[in-house]
């Protein structure tokens, strides 16, 4: 039924003030974002991290312990909307619980992901 969808658009400027583009979608596509568990969950050296991000964005995942502190960098770029995975090397780590956050201009999601050797 046409009536229950419904769209929005936004219209990119460029500086010289031509328009460069006109993008008219739903919402639903528009924002999905997800953080997905890391699997092997628990792991014991290495885990990948799946993530989707609905718009291009400055995508940032990082890993830190439990006192808050960041242990490691796993993405620090530009993307385009997608899915991705990243690997996490764990092998200069002790066993223990850690956080992975995902943040971009619109979204933000942590989990927690057990290491055991």
């Amino acid at each position: 039924m046409l009536s229950k969808l419904k769209y929005w658009s936004t219209i990119v400027i460029e500086c010289d003030g031509g328009i460069t583009r006109l993008d008219t979608s739903t919402p639903e596509l528009k924002k999905s974002f997800y953080l997905n568990q890391n699997f092997r969950n628990p792991f014991n050296q290495m885990t990948n991290i799946a993530y989707q991000i609905g718009e291009p964005d400055i995508v940032n995942i990082k890993v830190y312990d439990v006192l808050g502190e960041e242990v490691a960098a796993l993405v620090d770029n530009y993307r385009v909307a997608g899915s991705y995975s990243v690997r996490f090397d764990s092998s200069l780590f002790l066993s223990g619980i850690y956080f992975y956050k995902l943040v971009t201009f619109t979204f933000t999601e942590t989990k927690k992901m057990p290491l055991i050797k």
